[in-house]
């Protein structure tokens, strides 16, 4: 797996503890559905609780997402259940809807927006080679460096991100557009 830059099962253990958090936040909103302002109140109460132990944890195991830390897990599962109170604040406690066509979009083929861009990356953008003025690159270098040349590290950086989920956004949303949806 280290072609992948993946580390293994030391990763896979704390992997699954970021599923399990999230699975216990799916059966709070199926158990508390009908309580908008009970769920709000545990989705924060959640998100903040596991905020503050994982930085207490990243004091003695620092943040790695590369390999998973727990203080990593617990800091993305955090932000993760706080970003759910946002969305679960403004579309059902609140119900202001317009604004959530975009993760609707990315949530209604959930499983090709998660595998397809990571197959394409893997088994293309990093094998296709290309030309460039720094010399041959993978696709996914080259397009990268060309953003950084544009716009620098960082909004270089952040640009090619945007541009590459937006890409995959158009693709997901012409799916949507025709009603082909893939469920497991």
């Amino acid at each position: 797996m280290g072609s992948f830059n993946l580390e293994g099962v030391s990763s896979a253990i704390p992997t699954g503890a970021l599923v399990v958090i999230g699975s216990i936040m799916g059966d709070a909103i199926l158990a508390f559905r009908d309580k908008p302002l009970q769920l709000l109140a545990r989705l924060v109460i959640s998100g903040v609780g596991l905020l503050v132990i994982g930085l207490i944890a990243g004091v003695w195991i620092p943040f790695n997402k590369a390999i998973w830390t727990p203080s990593f897990i617990l800091l993305a599962g955090g932000a993760g259940v706080l970003v759910l109170a946002l969305f679960h604040l403004t579309t059902d406690a609140i119900a202001k809807r317009n604004w959530a066509m975009p993760p609707v979009v990315f949530g209604s083929n959930a499983i090709v927006a998660y595998f397809v861009p990571i197959l394409v990356k893997l088994t293309m953008l990093q094998v296709w080679m290309v030309n460039t003025s720094k010399g041959k690159m993978s696709l996914i270098d080259g397009t990268l460096a060309w953003f950084v040349d544009h716009f620098g590290r960082i909004a270089g950086g952040w640009s090619y991100t945007i541009f590459y989920i937006g890409v995959w956004w158009l693709v997901l949303y012409a799916m949507y557009r025709k009603k082909m949806f893939l469920r497991v």
